[in-house]
């Protein structure tokens, strides 16, 4: 845009816009804050010692949907590495974390209507913290011979209540990039900032020619969050000055005044 053509001066008013941060406190303590733009938690679950459920999901074969079920027993951790008995058979976990169980001819009991109850045991902790196998856990299916999947899908408090009782890692990251990490017995309050404007407004003075330059700004070919100014003539472009808020911030919010204050 250009500006200021009958002028022999102009003064380009500005304020920069200051980068994304983060901040955070912890209980009783003061606000910290970094230049940032994300942050997130991590706390281990399943290390509160009350009862737990396990989730589940099994299906026939593939080319059946998945039915979702839970434990009704209390199941207390830790749960470092849970077993599954089927077939009188002992399945560790797999790469993820959880067993998936894969059988044919599974134990099974009919009791009419066409329908078969399949079940396995679980061997898991109890509240003295002693191990010990779970009660048969069941469910019904009305196909016989055919090769039933099960995976396990995790676990959650049976009060429903927030599962949280192991360390807390608090990391903050920009660009992707890990500037801060920490680790406490509990998580932070946290907040996110944009990109704000500076309260601080600067000034660049530029004396022209009247009638025969103009002032320029544009952002052509330069970083977005920078804005160059220019003192163009008929023949002519020199450049001035580039004024730039934050990385990855926006440019600078700007007001061009025609005409300079006598010094």
């Amino acid at each position: 845009m250009s500006f200021c053509q009958q002028d022999n001066c102009g003064r380009i008013v500005y304020q920069e816009y200051l980068p994304a941060m983060v901040r955070w406190r912890y209980p009783k303590e003061n606000w910290q804050e970094i230049e940032a733009d994300d942050s997130f938690v991590e706390q281990e679950t399943g290390k509160c010692f009350v009862p737990y459920r396990f989730k589940f999901r099994y299906r026939v074969s593939p080319s059946f949907d998945w039915n979702y079920g839970a434990t009704d027993i209390d199941l207390y951790p830790p749960f470092s590495n849970p077993l599954i008995r089927l077939d009188d058979q002992t399945f560790g976990e797999d790469p993820s974390g959880w067993p998936t169980l894969t059988v044919s001819f599974a134990n099974y009991f009919q009791y009419g209507g066409g329908r078969y109850l399949v079940f396995f045991e679980l061997t898991h902790r109890n509240a003295q913290g002693e191990t010990i196998t779970s009660q048969p856990l069941n469910f019904e299916t009305t196909y016989f011979n055919r090769e039933h999947t099960t995976k396990f899908l995790g676990y959650e408090r049976k009060d429903g209540l927030p599962d949280d009782c192991d360390d807390c890692t608090f990391t903050v990251t920009n660009n992707g990039q890990t500037v801060y990490t920490e680790t406490r017995i509990v998580c932070p309050e946290v907040e996110k900032l944009p990109a704000r404007l500076n309260d601080v407004n600067k000034e660049i003075k530029v004396k022209k020619q009247p009638n025969l330059e103009t002032i320029e700004i544009n952002q052509n070919s330069i970083p977005s969050n920078c804005l160059n100014i220019y003192l163009k003539s008929n023949d002519t472009t020199n450049f001035v000055s580039q004024i730039c808020s934050a990385p990855n911030a926006p440019p600078p919010n700007y007001q061009v005044i025609c005409g300079c204050s006598k010094e």
